[in-house]
């Protein structure tokens, strides 16, 4: 069974609020020009590409069946990312419906996935 990530990593979300703050604006006073423009233009386009590119390799490094070696398409991430979350959603749904037999037979009467604390009950997303 892999490790689960931790509620910590959400790099992807972090990464873009770190991008988010690092844009600075130019006051509308300046004028650039042409040159200084497209400058921007391009330095902005490469931290964008770069962020994407960590994101991709943050997921590479959680999700298991993704090879770092590999020729990985986004598409393919993309594909393997949501298997394995729905593998977890099944799994955490296997260890609750465990975790209540096992309660029922240890004579905890009454026992319900409802009383479970939040952080252990997920519910598969609707389609």
């Amino acid at each position: 069974m892999q490790s689960m990530p931790s509620s910590g990593e959400h790099n992807a979300v972090q990464i873009a609020e770190k991008a988010r703050k690092r844009r600075k604006r130019v006051s509308k006073d300046v004028k650039l020009s042409a040159d200084q423009k497209r400058e921007n233009h391009v330095s902005s386009e490469q931290r964008r590409r770069q962020a994407m590119r960590d994101s991709y390799d943050k997921l590479v490094e959680v999700v298991p069946g993704i090879e770092k070696a590999e020729n990985r398409s986004e598409l393919l991430i993309y594909t393997k990312t949501y298997h394995y979350l729905m593998w977890l959603y099944a799994r955490n749904s296997t260890l609750r419906k465990e975790l209540g037999e096992k309660a029922v037979a240890k004579g905890m009467h009454g026992f319900s996935e409802d009383k479970l604390p939040g952080h252990l009950h997920w519910s598969t997303p609707k389609k």
